[in-house]
């Protein structure tokens, strides 16, 4: 899951959502349309077009789904902004950093 952790590191971001439950965003250019399909059918999550900025957004917000990446990308994660949110959606979700 290097590559994931990769996306989310340049072009991601994990955070909390004001009911206190955790997702992953990652958007990518409009010309990455096929990465992001790619992304979609192995995680699951959502696809939606950003009008007017030629990008697509994919998002995750099941809480298994976000338990299992955790797992997967744990150790992974190198920017410090994202290895601190990666932190606190581990706390919250109780997986040992």
């Amino acid at each position: 899951y290097e590559w994931l952790a990769g996306l989310i590191d340049g072009d991601g971001y994990i955070y909390e959502r004001q009911t206190g439950l955790f997702s992953i965003i990652i958007t990518f250019d409009i010309r990455d349309k096929l990465l992001a399909e790619m992304v979609q059918q192995k995680l699951g999550g959502n696809l939606n077009i950003v009008k007017d900025v030629n990008a697509i957004r994919y998002k995750l917000h099941d809480r298994k789904s976000i338990i299992n990446l955790l797992n997967k990308l744990n150790g992974l994660i190198r920017t410090n902004n994202q290895i601190e949110q990666f932190k606190l959606a581990c706390l919250k979700y109780g997986v040992e950093y």
